[in-house]
Order: structure tokens, then sequence, then C-alpha cells
């Protein structure tokens, strides 16, 4: 009976130190963006999502981790992952950082890691950092996390710029980015996108027997003494059926306006450029257009803002983020857009939109002409 008192003594004793073992706190200490060391607590549960997205990061450091425990925990790591936003996070591409015990229940990882690589800074990235503490991870392991769901850090890193730091030409504002205009059947459409990419970039349109390219708009972030003209931005633009692809044609701004602001972030005075062209009233499908569409098929209608400075291209959204229009042609729009200069051999159709021969007995249509043949 002794024995067994004994034991249910000492497994009572493990079960207390083992309830007792537990990461009571964790403190980051971060440079961001170069600005000197700041420190943050995270709660053990409850906490949303750091979003930083909104300042364009160039630099994230964890300066430090610092970690409280109580009980006799044997180690402690920081465990943590980076993964492109909208993404999955991959657990087994965390790394594990070891901090060191500096005193009773006190451990601190002197990390000094920077979380960009230097490759980011020369297109456009959206990034989440995700981590967690571990306690006893080989043995019984111990947790701190946000309720079971892990911490993040969502962070933006420089859009569409050249080269790395400071050595930039221009990039997309963030506020007011750019807009579109777009008409189709009559009715006028705006879309606009930010420049952290918070729009989706492919739109779907739909059914329609009429678009045009009305106008557009971009807000540029220029760097010291960089200076630019209209003749230096445009919209590249080009329409191809889905799954193939197709010609750029350029569409030239005919308005800049520069502004200056006060930037109390970085204590410096930034050079704004708008850039816009209206009215533009450029037939897509329907009206003067050229184009040939077949009806039950989906078509691209691709957008990229593009700025030309000495023998240098810029593109944005970047190189493969341009925005895409997606819309089908109504079939009694189809003769409407039939068109050649070849006025001799030009095709010729019939009133349900089908082709024919010249030949053909009854109504036909051929250059926007109706004629009946007997």
């Amino acid at each position: 009976m002794k024995q067994i008192f004994t034991f249910f003594v000492a497994l009572m004793a493990l079960s207390i130190n083992a309830m007792a073992q537990q990461i009571t706190s964790m403190t980051l200490t971060i440079n961001h963006n170069n600005k000197g060391n700041f420190s943050q607590s995270f709660p053990a549960s409850g906490m949303d999502v750091v979003d930083i997205s909104d300042e364009v990061s160039t630099s994230i450091i964890i300066a430090k981790v610092e970690v409280e425990t109580s009980g006799n925990m044997n180690s402690v790591e920081f465990v943590g992952g980076m993964y492109s936003t909208g993404s999955a996070a991959n657990p087994n591409e965390f790394r594990f950082l070891p901090l060191q015990k500096v005193e009773d229940n006190k451990w601190v990882l002197e990390a000094d890691a920077e979380l960009i690589e230097k490759k980011w800074l020369t297109e456009p990235k959206q990034k989440t950092f995700e981590f967690y503490i571990v306690g006893n991870r080989e043995s019984n392991p111990v947790y701190y996390n946000n309720g079971g769901a892990n911490y993040q850090v969502r962070f933006a890193t420089v859009e569409a710029v050249s080269g790395g730091g400071e050595d930039w030409i221009c990039k997309v504002f963030k506020e007011n980015t750019a807009t579109l205009s777009l008409s189709f059947d009559g009715q006028s459409y705006v879309y606009q996108y930010s420049g952290n990419g918070t729009r989706d970039p492919s739109d779907q349109i739909g059914e329609l027997s009429s678009l045009s390219l009305d106008g557009f708009s971009l807000s540029l972030l220029l760097n010291d003494n960089i200076n630019i003209t209209a003749n230096d931005v445009s919209v590249q633009m080009k329409v191809y059926k889905e799954g193939t692809s197709g010609e750029w044609n350029t569409v030239q701004c005919q308005d800049i306006n520069y502004s200056n602001a006060q930037n109390t972030d970085k204590g410096i005075i930034e050079t704004h450029a708008y850039c816009s062209a209206s009215q533009l009233g450029i037939d897509i499908v329907g009206g003067n257009t050229r184009l040939t569409f077949e009806t039950d098929v989906t078509y691209v209608l691709e957008i990229k803002y593009q700025v030309k400075f000495n023998d240098k291209y810029f593109f944005f959204p970047n190189d493969t983020g341009s925005s895409l229009y997606k819309f089908s042609v109504k079939k009694s729009a189809t003769i409407e857009n039939l068109q050649t200069t070849d006025k001799d051999n030009a095709p010729a159709y019939n009133i349900q939109g089908q082709q024919v021969k010249s030949t053909y007995p009854g109504m036909k249509v051929r250059n926007h002409r109706i004629s009946l043949q007997k």
C-alpha cells in the first residue's frame, strides 16, 4: 500500500510540474525600414494579423525575441516561416531558432534576422511572416501561439521599381493609384486598383454588343530629380481570344500634373505625378473597330500601364500582373464587327450572322451594306 501511495504521489508531482511548464509571454523587437528598434508584446490569444502593408517595406529585421516561462522548461525555440500572402503556409519550410536561457524562466534570442530578400526590392511582393514559440519540442511540447492559430505579420515590399534600395525611378503611388474607364452596351464603368495589388486583376464583364476604352489615370511617386512628360506615360492594350496571345497597342497619356507632398514619416518632400487621358472613345467591339469576333467565345482585354524614362521601361502593376477584362460578344454584334479594306472580296453574311457565298440568294450583308439577291 505504501508503494502504491508513493507512486501516486510521484505521479501527481510529475503532473503538477508538467502543468506548471508554460510559456507566459513573448516580446519581439523589430526594426522596420531602418527607423530604429521598437518592441511589441504578443498575447497568448485574441490577436489579429499585424498588417503593415500600407507602408512599403524595404527592410524588416527581427532584432530580438524575449520569452518568459514557468516550470522547468528544458528548451525554447522561435519558429517562423515566410510565404506569399494569399497562399497557404508550409510548416515544413519553417525554421527553428533556439533561445538562450539567460536566467530562471527568461529566454532570449539575439536574432538580427532580415526577413526581406534583396531581390524582392526589384518587384512587387506581398508577404506574410508566420511564427510561434515552442518549448520542450523534443519531449513534451508546450506552445505559445495565438490561441492555436499562430501569429502573422503581413507586409508589402517595394512595388514596380528598378534596382534596389534607393536606386529606383518611379513606383505606383498607393492612394488612388490607377483607374480605367470602360463603356459597354451604353453604360460607363470605372475600374480601380491600388499600388499594393488589393484589386483582383481579372474582371468578368460578360456578354456585350459594344465595348470601348474611354480613359485612364495613373498616380506615380517619383524619385529625386526625375522628370517625365505625358509622352512617357501610356496604357498598353491588347485584345485576344482566351488561351491565345495578342499584339500590344499604345494609348498615350494626354495630361500630366505634378505636385509635392510632405511625408511626415520620412521627413521629406515627395514628388507625385498624376497622368491621365479622357474622352478617348476607342472602340474595341462595335463602332469603328476592325476586329472580328466569334460568338460563344471568351475574349480578353489586357491592360498594362507603361512609363518610359530614358531607355528604361516600367510596367504597372508589374510584368506579370496585367489587368484582365474578360468578355464575350453577342451574336447580333458580330456582323457589326466584320470589316475589311478589300471591299471587292469582303465576306458576306446572312441575317443570322452566318458567312455565305457571294452568290447566296436572299438578303445578305457585306461591308455594312444590306443587299437582296434573287
